[in-house]
């Protein structure tokens, strides 16, 4: 299967892959963040998290994902996902 790319890059293809939502399925717990121990959601790695704020600061300065998918080129998205180590969850 072929990475994503900035090419074939959706905000709806980040969503659905960045995150795993087996849980639902199985009526568990949402997967928690490892470093502040909040529920792992795309809004928390890709604007919430502090432990990502150096690496995002480089990349984009947003408050929301409508804002982050609307001015944000998918370069610096995927960017940012590549260095804080999650590309390969897409």
């Amino acid at each position: 299967m072929q990475g994503m790319t900035a090419e074939n890059f959706t905000p709806q293809r980040c969503r659905n892959s960045l995150i795993p939502y087996y849980h639902l399925e199985w009526n568990d717990l949402a997967p928690e963040c490892s470093h502040c121990y909040c529920a792992l959601t795309v809004a928390h790695v890709l604007l919430e998290c502090n432990h990502y704020n150096v690496v995002r600061q480089r990349y984009f300065n947003v408050s929301s994902l409508h804002e982050l998918f609307e001015a944000v080129s998918a370069q610096n998205i995927l960017g940012f996902i590549r260095d804080i180590g999650l590309y390969r969850l897409l």
